[in-house]
C-alpha cells in the first residue's frame, strides 16, 4: 500500500513538473517573441518584426537622403576648419612620379570617385545629390587622426578623381582643398558602350596610381564606403594575428601566404541571413545545440526547487530551450548579431571571399600588377552579366590565388543610388537605416 501511495505521489509531482515546464515555457514565448523582441527589434533592419511592417519606400528614401545631406553638410565644415592629417595637400595626376627617397607605406588608402547622380525617375523629385564621398574622405581622414603617430606615418590617404573632366566631379574638386588627390592627365575623349565597362576602366586607373606608392596592402574604397570608427586598429589587429602571423598552440607563427591576393572587408548584408547559405544554417543549429542546453540547466537550477527532474523532464527542457534559442536568433536576423562582434578586434573571422563585392578590398603589394595587366586586356569587357567583381575574383581563382572575406563587415555600404543601374537600391535592405 505503501509503495502505491508513492507511485501516485510521483505521479501527481511528475505531472506538476511537466505542467510547470508547459506553463513557463509559454509565458517566455510570449514575452520574447510577441513582448520583448518586437519592441527591440521594430526598426532593426533584417529583423522578423522589420519585415513584417508596412514600410513606405518614399519615406525611408526620405530619411536616408536628409541623413546623408545632413552628414556630407558636417563634412564640408570639418574640412573647412581644417583637420590635422595631410594638411599639406598633393595633388597628383597620372604622369606624376612618387618621391623614390620616401619610405613605403605600409598601407596606402584610396577612394575612387566619379560624379554621381539619381537616375531613379521615382526618387529625382527629392532633388538629392549624392555626396557620398565627402562623409567618406571625413571619416578616414578623422580616422587617421586619432592613429598612434607611428602608425599614421606608415599610412598614405589619397582622393582619385577618375572623371575624365575633372571639374564634373564636384566633391572631388572641393576635396582637393584638403585631401591629397589623384586627377587624370587625359586628352584624349573616350566612349563606352556601358557604365560597367566605365567602371573597370575607372578602377583599373585608381589601383594603378595607388600601387604606385608600392605599399605592403592597398586598400581600395569606392566612394560610398563609410568606414568604421574602429577600423584601423581592427585592420592592424587581423592583419597582424590573421595574415602576417596566425595563433598556432597559444603562439602567433608566420604562415605562408604568398598566394594571398586580396582581403574583402564587405558583403551586402541583405546576403548574410541565416538561410542565404548552407553555412549560416549550420551556424544557426550550431547556435541552438550550444546554448539551448546551458538555458536548460539555468532553467533547472532556478525552478527546480531543490527537486532533480527526471531524465525526461530535462530532455523536454532542453528541447523546448534549444527551439527557443534558433528562433531567437532567426527573429533578430543574422546581421543584427554579426554586429555584436564589432565590439573587439578579437571577434572578427575570416573565411574565403565570395565573387561579390568590391566596395572595399585589400589588395596586396606582390599581385596587383599582373591583376592591372589584366584588366588591361580590350578583349576584357564588363557588362551587367560580366561586372567588375565577377572579372576579378575569377582572375585570382584562374591564377590559384586566395581571397578572403572578412567578418562581420568593417564599414557601411552607404550608397543608395548606383551609377551602374538605374534604379536605386532596395531601401528595405539598406542596413542601417
Amino acid at each position: 500500500m505503501a509503495g502505491e501511495g508513492n507511485n501516485r505521489n510521483y505521479g501527481r509531482s511528475s505531472h506538476a513538473m511537466y505542467k510547470k515546464i508547459y506553463r513557463n515555457a509559454t509565458v517566455l514565448f510570449v514575452v520574447t517573441f510577441l513582448v520583448f523582441l518586437p519592441l527591440l527589434c521594430r526598426d532593426k533592419t533584417f529583423s522578423l518584426y522589420f519585415k513584417l511592417r508596412s514600410v513606405n519606400d518614399t519615406a525611408i528614401v526620405s530619411k536616408i537622403s536628409k541623413k546623408r545631406n545632413g552628414a556630407a553638410t558636417d563634412a564640408i565644415q570639418y574640412f573647412r576648419n581644417g583637420g590635422k592629417f595631410g594638411t599639406d595637400t598633393v595633388t597628383r595626376n597620372a604622369n606624376s612620379k612618387s618621391n623614390v627617397f620616401a619610405p613605403l607605406p605600409y598601407l596606402a588608402i584610396g577612394i575612387v570617385t566619379v560624379n554621381r547622380a539619381v537616375s531613379d525617375s521615382k526618387y529625382k523629385a527629392f532633388n538629392f545629390k549624392p555626396k557620398y564621398v565627402l562623409e567618406v574622405a571625413a571619416r578616414v581622414k578623422q580616422i587617421l587622426e586619432k592613429c598612434d603617430p607611428d602608425v599614421r606615418s606608415r599610412i598614405t590617404f589619397y582622393v582619385c578623381n577618375a572623371e575624365e573632366r575633372t571639374s564634373r566631379n564636384k566633391e572631388a574638386v572641393f576635396l582637393s582643398k584638403y585631401v591629397d588627390t589623384i586627377e587624370r592627365n587625359e586628352t584624349i575623349k573616350r566612349t563606352w558602350s556601358n557604365t560597367f565597362d566605365k567602371e573597370k576602366y575607372d578602377y583599373s586607373f585608381c589601383l594603378r596610381e595607388m600601387a604606385k606608392f608600392k605599399a605592403n596592402y592597398t586598400l581600395m574604397l569606392q566612394d560610398d564606403a563609410l568606414l568604421h570608427w574602429n577600423f584601423i586598429d581592427t585592420l592592424l589587429y587581423i592583419l597582424r594575428t590573421k595574415i602576417e602571423r596566425k595563433y598556432f598552440h597559444g603562439e602567433l607563427v608566420k604562415p605562408n601566404r604568398t598566394n594571398l591576393s586580396s582581403i574583402k572587408l564587405y558583403f551586402p548584408e541583405k546576403w548574410q541571413g541565416y538561410g542565404c547559405e548552407l553555412s549560416h544554417v549550420e551556424e544557426l543549429v550550431a547556435m541552438g545545440l550550444t546554448f539551448g542546453p546551458l538555458l536548460a540547466c539555468l532553467y533547472i537550477y532556478v525552478f527546480s526547487n531543490g527537486i532533480r527532474p527526471n531524465k525526461n523532464a530535462y530532455m523536454l527542457v532542453c528541447a523546448i530551450c534549444i527551439v527557443y534559442v534558433v528562433l531567437f536568433a532567426e527573429s533578430i536576423g543574422r546581421q543584427n548579431l554579426l554586429q555584436l562582434r564589432q565590439i573587439s578586434p578579437q571577434l572578427y573571422f575570416m573565411q574565403t571571399a565570395p565573387s561579390c563585392c568590391i566596395p572595399a578590398v585589400l589588395y596586396t603589394r606582390d599581385h596587383i600588377d599582373k591583376l592591372l595587366e589584366y584588366l588591361d586586356s580590350p578583349k576584357l569587357i564588363c557588362s551587367s552579366k560580366l561586372p567588375l567583381d565577377i572579372i576579378i575574383a575569377r582572375y585570382f581563382e584562374r591564377m590559384g590565388l586566395d581571397s578572403y572575406l572578412i567578418v562581420p563587415n568593417m564599414l557601411d555600404h552607404i550608397g543608395l543610388f548606383s551609377n551602374l543601374h538605374a534604379k536605386a537600391k532596395d531601401p528595405t535592405s539598406y542596413f542601417p537605416y
